[in-house]
């Protein structure tokens, strides 16, 4: 089994966080996205989407993150994926809230409009009414993340980890990049710490924590190392 990922890829941490908590056996290579490693020649035969993660088991393949991790949960009998027809649904659910509203409010609109060339080299008009709008958007996403979703419990669908939370934790992990402020939202604060104390989140999110902490030194410099990149 091998794992095409980057580590400044959030759906690609997610996985790996989960392969390396499982203690899965993977075999992995690092597809560098600043550098344009998936531009290049031959990369579109491992995805056509020229994206990470991809994983490769023998001769199946899957090119998108929560896919991925229904998929290795299934194969290895996972409890992070029960079988129960209702527990899975609202596992399944919330995956998906993630990739709609949330990933394209919090993660397009709101971070990566500061972090990406494509946005960075944007009328600061255009890109500023792009951040306002994910903020006010975001904000109520992360209200029914925290005073519905997360309350009471521990994780997304209740007590017990599950897959829903490996995904949706490296999405919203993605505004310590914004330095966003999650204080306003304690129930989601705790929860990414829970996840954050996980064996297999350190070694994935260590590359990304290190270029936050970058950013945050040299804003300037990132920046425009950033936009030198594909």
């Amino acid at each position: 089994m091998k794992l095409y990922h980057d580590p400044f890829s959030a759906p690609a941490r997610a996985v790996r966080c989960f392969l390396l908590d499982e203690g899965i056996a993977f075999d992995e290579q690092v597809i560098d996205l600043m550098s344009g490693d998936h531009l290049a020649e031959g990369y579109d035969a491992v995805n056509p989407n020229r994206q990470v993660p991809v994983l490769v088991d023998g001769a199946f393949r899957l090119t998108e993150s929560a896919t991925i991790l229904k998929y290795l949960a299934d194969k290895y009998q996972s409890p992070t994926y029960p079988h129960d027809l209702m527990a899975r649904a609202r596992i399944n659910e919330t995956m998906d809230w993630f990739n709609t509203g949330f990933l394209f409010n919090f993660a397009y609109c709101l971070v990566y409009t500061s972090i990406l060339p494509e946005f960075t080299t944007m009328s600061v008009v255009s890109r500023s009414d792009i951040e306002h709008m994910g903020a006010v958007k975001s904000r109520r996403y992360l209200e029914v993340l925290d005073r519905h979703m997360l309350a009471g419990h521990d994780y997304l669908c209740g007590n017990d980890i599950t897959i829903a939370d490996y995904h949706g934790a490296s999405l919203a992990n993605m505004g310590t990049a914004v330095d966003f402020d999650f204080s306003r939202y304690p129930n989601v604060t705790a929860w990414l710490a829970r996840m954050a104390d996980r064996p297999g989140w350190e070694p994935s999110f260590a590359a990304f924590n290190g270029f936050v902490a970058a950013m945050r030194a040299e804003p300037e410099r990132m920046k425009a190392l950033l936009a030198a990149h594909p």
